[in-house]
């Protein structure tokens, strides 16, 4: 898959549940910054994380983290 010209998946598996997700380049530009500022990670950064990147709330923290991360990388 090339993230130049294939259209990105709008979707995530999180416990079997599939859950929508934002992938315009600000978004993820944003999420870039908030994971880079040197590992200080604040609730309230990980809140603006899930806000910009779900319609709605996964049913599991932890596992939703590791597919964005996997969806990141």
């Amino acid at each position: 898959m090339s993230i130049l010209t294939d259209k990105l998946p709008e979707t995530l598996e999180i416990k079997g549940k599939i859950c929508s997700i934002k992938t315009d380049f600000r978004v993820w530009l944003r999420f870039t910054e908030l994971i880079s500022e040197g590992g200080n990670i604040k609730p309230s950064d990980v809140a603006e994380i899930f806000r910009l990147i779900f319609e709605e709330l996964p049913p599991n923290f932890f596992d939703a983290i590791s597919e964005v991360m996997k969806f990141y990388t």
